[in-house]
């Protein structure tokens, strides 16, 4: 293969499964050569956003407020990111927390599209959005006041809303839609309550994650997770959606899954966005060289994976053999720029070490690096409690969660466990 023309190469590289082209990137420099070369232009985040913004000075204005806003894709569209494929109906999915809503919404009206409203919203985005506003603040709780270490089921009088998300609004424009699911606290919390696993895929302004590569671009599982909507039926009809598109939705991991090293799946595990049980990408410049048209503000948004506070949400696994749920709670703080899911019995030990680590920074000028800071935190807590679990095997190293470097296109480590 490695004397074959470079576009047969990419096409025999394009049916190898994520591990598959791993393993072949392990034979010997030229191979990792032509993997990360076949990666570095298969990848690409703007060619997934030009189907619906149209320009590249588009794209890199709606990057810059992905930073900005820690707005994110999901759904559909990343897991089209990652498989490399196009679903010529999809919608582009995005997420961001309701009060940050407003400056995307104008951006989107500003480049041509028309707010759609579903049935029961007011007819102009601005009511739309006063109205979902005011409906946040009924359901304006804190998890916080519960017990950490309980395995809490919230009160029956959320079940509407208990998945984390505020409202969804609908822009149209010639054909295309965006879909813009507004959050109560973080897009995660709703990412983490999707119906299942293989569309757990986050991409961020500089990254793209997929929380379950494994069985979700491997094995082509998914896990069903249990629905915390009272629309029962259309996290049903999503299944069957996902079941067409290739995927075998299952309720639990099987055994192999189960007990493989480092599994993505394993019970009790701790788990963080961007661990070794990740696929990371890192995504191309917002502007490039050859890019006729620069956006400004473009050159100052850090790009690094370890600038990225998204790093910083994480789960513990929880399985049965009926289902599978990642477990968390929704903290905040003054001190922090963002709302971040954090897994069940850490709290304690995070909230220590992130005051040790802080206790300098005087002004909320400073909040986003206490988000960073927030992101060592979490993976050195993990680290240490994975590192004293029983079973050795089961470690979550910050070491790891870099595996993904500044020079590579993808990452994928799970199979050198």
């Amino acid at each position: 293969m490695l004397s074959f023309p470079r576009e047969l190469q990419n096409l025999v590289l394009r049916e190898f499964s994520p591990v598959e082209r791993h393993r072949f990137s392990l034979v010997n420099k030229k191979a990792r050569e032509l993997v990360l070369q076949h990666n570095q232009q298969t990848f690409r985040i703007r060619r997934v956003l030009l189907r619906f913004l149209d320009t590249l000075y588009n794209v890199a204005r709606f990057r810059i407020l992905q930073y900005e806003l820690g707005l994110l894709v999901s759904g559909s569209t990343a897991l089209q990111f990652f498989s490399d494929v196009v679903y010529p109906d999809s919608d582009l999915d995005t997420y961001v927390e309701l009060v940050k809503f407003r400056p995307y919404a104008d951006f989107l009206l500003e480049i041509g599209y028309v707010f759609d409203p579903i049935q029961g919203q007011p007819k102009n985005v601005e009511d739309a959005l006063a109205a979902a506003l005011k409906k946040a603040k009924r359901f304006d709780f804190c998890l916080e006041d519960f017990d950490d270490d309980s395995d809490y089921d919230i009160p029956e009088r959320y079940l509407g809303v208990n998945n984390g998300m505020a409202e969804v609004f609908n822009f149209q424009k010639d054909g295309k839609k965006v879909q813009v699911i507004t959050c109560l606290k973080t897009p995660i919390e709703v990412i983490l309550s999707f119906h299942s696993t293989c569309v757990m895929n986050v991409i961020s302004h500089s990254h793209g994650y997929s929380l379950f590569p494994r069985a979700t671009f491997e094995d082509r599982l998914s896990f069903h997770t249990p629905a915390f909507t009272t629309v029962k039926d259309k996290d049903k009809r999503a299944r069957e959606k996902y079941t067409r598109r290739g995927w075998r939705i299952v309720r639990a991991p099987s055994a192999s899954s189960y007990t493989r090293p480092n599994s993505e799946c394993r019970d009790h595990g701790l788990r963080y966005i961007g661990d070794s049980c990740c696929w990371v990408i890192p995504l191309e410049p917002i502007c490039e060289p050859n890019d006729v048209v620069t956006v400004p503000g473009s050159s100052g948004v850090p790009m690094s994976l370890k600038t990225d506070p998204v790093r910083a949400h994480s789960w513990r696994n929880k399985v049965s053999y009926s289902g599978f749920v990642p477990k968390y709670k929704v903290i905040s703080s003054p001190f922090l720029e963002g709302k971040y899911c954090l897994a069940i019995g850490i709290r304690y030990d995070v909230e220590q070490l992130l005051k040790s680590l802080t206790a300098t920074f005087k002004t909320r000028d400073l909040a986003l690096v206490k988000d960073l800071a927030l992101v060592m935190v979490v993976h050195k807590v993990c680290y240490d409690y994975e590192s004293n679990s029983e079973d050795g095997s089961e470690s979550c190293s910050e070491d790891d969660s870099e595996s993904c470097s500044e020079d590579d296109s993808e990452s994928y480590s799970e199979d050198e466990s």
